[in-house]
């Protein structure tokens, strides 16, 4: 197992800079914000490969 100095553990520094640079992560318990794309609306089901018989 590596060791690692505890002084000069930069990684709170990391997390915090990446979410300054990337403030649209959503944080674990929060609710997702409702997303505007087209891709993430539901998708219809596939139609049925058999005949409908009459």
């Amino acid at each position: 197992m590596p060791y690692g100095r505890k002084d000069l553990d930069i990684t709170d520094k990391v997390i915090t800079e990446y979410n300054k640079a990337n403030p649209v992560a959503v944080k674990p318990g929060a609710k997702p914000a409702a997303s505007t794309k087209a891709s993430d609306t539901p998708k219809k089901p596939a139609p049925s490969a058999a005949p409908k018989m009459p």
